[in-house]
C-alpha cells in the first residue's frame, strides 16, 4: 500500500502544494526545514530513518521574524478518517 503525502505552503492565502507518493503506510517521518534565509527559501525534506533525507518542498519564504509551522490530516473527499500523530516535536536544527 501507499499513502500520498502532501506539503502545503501557504503565503498571503495562496497556497503552493507538493506531493510525494510514499510505498509505507505505517511509518515515522521525520521533517527537516533547514531556512536557507540568504535565498528567501525554505527547504523540506522527509527521512524514515533520521540518516538519509528526500526533498519534498523548495519554496520562497518571505522574510520575517516567525513563521507558524505544525502538521494537519485532511480528507477533501469522503467522511475522513482516525489519524494520531505521536512524538511531534518543533525543535531548532
Amino acid at each position: 500500500e501507499a499513502v500520498m503525502a502532501r506539503l502545503v505552503s501557504t503565503l498571503d492565502r495562496l497556497s503552493c502544494w507538493s506531493t510525494a507518493l510514499l510505498r509505507v503506510v505505517h511509518f515515522s517521518v521525520i521533517l527537516a526545514c533547514p531556512q536557507r534565509s540568504q535565498m528567501g527559501s525554505i527547504e523540506v525534506q522527509y527521512s524514515f530513518d533520521g540518516e538519509q533525507y528526500t526533498m519534498l518542498r523548495l519554496g520562497y519564504l518571505t522574510p520575517v521574524e516567525t513563521v507558524s509551522v505544525g502538521v494537519m490530516c485532511a480528507c477533501p473527499e469522503g467522511n475522513g478518517f482516525p489519524m494520531t500523530f505521536e512524538g511531534f516535536k518543533i525543535r531548532s536544527l
